[in-house]
């Protein structure tokens, strides 16, 4: 088998579906999207199959929770009171905010889970975090 070497740059296609077959993205073949190998543009597992393809060539991968997103954490999910989040708009069940935590740089995304008297629960996992991950890739063509 020949592997593509780092900095090799692809296009690639791709489903993305949870293990009860629900799709959670997809990017297609005629919209590819471009990448460099080697530079973590990608999560590695789903780099490394299409270091490993050819053009044309289609490959199942199937990601545990520990190599995607990770699991879910409870410790993320909690009650922010009002005086922290903005006011206008007030914030309601589905949004995604971006708040600022102690000790961080970047703001974290958050979703807004309910809306309290007290404040809302926002969680902060990643909307794929604790799901195993089904993808259908597609490698359209080595670019260089």
């Amino acid at each position: 088998m020949t592997m593509l070497p780092a900095g090799t740059r692809v296009s690639f296609a791709y489903e993305c579906r949870d293990e009860n077959g629900m799709m959670l993205e997809s990017l297609r073949r005629d919209t590819p999207a471009t990448l460099t190998l080697g530079q973590h543009e990608l999560l590695p597992p789903l780099e490394a199959a299409l270091a490993e393809m050819q053009a044309g060539e289609s490959r199942q991968v199937v990601l545990a929770p520990d190599e995607a997103f990770g699991p879910r954490l409870d410790e993320l999910v909690g009650l922010v009171p009002h005086d922290v989040l903005p006011d206008e708009p007030a914030p309601i069940l589905g949004d995604v905010l971006e708040l600022q935590t102690e000790g961080e740089e970047e703001p974290m995304a958050v979703l807004v889970t309910s809306v309290e008297e007290d404040g809302c629960v926002v969680d902060a996992n990643h909307p794929m975090a604790g799901k195993e991950l089904h993808y259908e890739l597609y490698l359209v063509a080595i670019l260089d």
